[in-house]
């Protein structure tokens, strides 16, 4: 748990330090601020420092792993495996891995660097301040995901690849993104039909039908997992959804967290009005809609009997939130509370990881170790590793910091000159 606090707390600093709220409130932010006057290393090294602990965590950090780590150990270089495979990419992975004798470390940390060169450079492309976009990835539990449901964690980022294209007008590209999600992960069927959001506006017209269908598709249920399982080929969607083990009813915690869905969308919505420059109003639009359909699989998740499965297709979709909140903090309807705004969303995110890390324990992440056996040599390395680059992320962050504050300060004598 502390070693997330540490990670969580030296992205806070780099963003503090960082002149993301700092052109907001000088009304210099705009979607290209980023690459233009922030390249500095500090973004290159949170990516190292995430990668680390993805890749250095023991087999009971994250509910998948050890079961993942004895079908690696199990795994054999035959390609009859990949072949028979209804989801070969994972599998072609593993095989390349295992006829390269490599351990499942080895997995771990080629699975870390994708996410985290796709999350990096979606974030850098489309967020309108980055390390924000960061500490909500970690807060918010996207972070977590990557350490439980690895296969859709790969098809995640394929489909976002994707959303990348789709949003590029480069439907084949996303169409091939697509199919890769799919042969990763079958989940991912349901992600190709989402290349129409690029035509979509939410209206009160649109959220009255959706809403509609969310209620029919809680009765239809049953006859919606028969077609996913039908198209799929997988009988375990039908298994999830007629298994008592999986069989929820709607609970006070569930309830609440549909009443801040919702909440925070009809405001991100409000947000839309504020928007002026064509292109961050294109880009917001396209990322609100991804995030309403999460809001709409969470509605039927909470009121149907199979929580678990349906929020699971949820998972494709809710990252877009650490998007779009770096845009209602620029685009704040009163700019001189735009500070607090800022606070309360950094706070509201570190209650919100507490509650689900430690408290409900939802990510099977609490309680962290690494890999190597205490105190060997391999430990005190890792060890080393993360807290030099803890370390490094806070001294350059107040370095950039002063090096601001007397960019600052000679302006302000230029001027005065």
């Amino acid at each position: 748990m502390y070693l997330y606090i540490a990670v969580a707390i030296v992205i806070l600093i780099a963003s503090l330090c960082s002149k993301e709220l700092y052109m907001v409130k000088t009304g210099t932010l705009n979607i290209e601020s980023f690459n233009k006057k922030n390249r500095d290393i500090n973004f290159l090294l949170i990516a190292f420092l995430i990668i680390l602990v993805f890749s250095l965590r023991g087999k009971n950090v994250g509910t998948d792993t050890e079961t993942y780590l004895k079908i690696y150990q199990e795994f054999d270089c035959d390609f009859k495996n990949i072949k028979n495979a209804r989801e070969p990419v994972f599998w072609i992975l593993c095989f390349v891995l295992k006829c390269l004798k490599l351990p499942f470390p080895a997995l771990l940390i080629i699975v870390s660097v994708f996410t985290c060169i796709v999350f990096f450079k979606i974030l850098k492309k489309y967020s309108v301040m980055p390390y924000i976009s960061i500490y909500l990835f970690v807060c918010l539990g996207i972070y977590a995901m990557s350490f439980n449901g690895l296969r859709q964690f790969i098809a995640l980022c394929f489909f976002i690849l994707g959303l990348d294209c789709a949003y590029s007008n480069k439907k084949l590209k996303y169409v091939l993104f697509c199919c890769l999600a799919y042969l990763t992960h079958n989940s991912a069927i349901v992600l190709f039909p989402i290349i129409l959001i690029k035509y979509i506006k939410i209206n009160w017209q649109f959220v009255l039908i959706t809403f509609i269908c969310c209620i029919l598709s809680i009765f239809a249920m049953p006859y919606l997992i028969q077609i996913v399982s039908k198209f799929t080929g997988r009988d375990y969607y039908e298994f999830y959804y007629k298994s008592k083990m999986f069989i929820s009813t709607p609970d006070f915690y569930n309830i609440c967290y549909l009443l801040g869905m919702i909440a925070i969308f009809v405001f991100l919505w409000y947000t839309k009005r504020n928007i002026k420059d064509k292109k961050e109003k294109s880009i917001f639009n396209f990322f609100l809609i991804i995030f309403y359909i999460s809001v709409c699989l969470r509605f039927i998740a909470t009121f149907s009997s199979s929580f678990m499965l349906v929020n699971r297709f949820g998972a494709y979709f809710f990252w877009a939130l650490i998007v779009l909140i770096p845009y209602s903090i620029k685009y704040f309807f009163k700019q001189n509370l735009v500070y607090l705004y800022s606070a309360l969303v950094y706070i509201f995110a570190a209650i919100y990881f507490i509650i689900s890390v430690k408290v409900r324990k939802s990510n099977g992440i609490y309680s962290y170790y690494l890999t190597f056996q205490e105190f060997s040599v391999l430990w005190w390395i890792s060890v080393i590793c993360l807290v030099s680059l803890i370390l490094a992320i806070i001294i350059n962050s107040l370095r950039l910091l002063y090096k601001r504050k007397n960019y600052e300060k000679d302006k302000c004598n230029n001027s005065s000159v």
